[in-house]
């Protein structure tokens, strides 16, 4: 649990709470993602709908819900 914590206040050092806030949601979709390829299985519907889920509301969370607006610099996506 340190580590997670740790990697979460230096990506908001580094860059700003919204950042940091997107890789700690992306997180679980790289574990589905590694297990699914690594079992060579699909992953069950559930899971695949609370990727679905997870990506709207990052959607939202970066955007304000607008396509013109980005809360996230370009700096910090390099």
């Amino acid at each position: 649990m340190l580590g997670v914590q740790f990697a979460f206040v230096a990506a908001i050092k580094e860059s700003n709470a919204v950042f940091a806030t997107l890789l700690q949601f992306l997180a679980p979709i790289f574990v589905v993602a590694y297990v699914s390829l690594s079992l060579k299985k699909c992953p069950p519907k559930y899971q695949v709908l609370g990727i679905i889920g997870t990506l709207i509301d990052l959607f939202l969370l970066l955007t304000n819900a607008s396509f013109d607006a980005l809360l996230v610099s370009s700096k910090d996506l390099l």
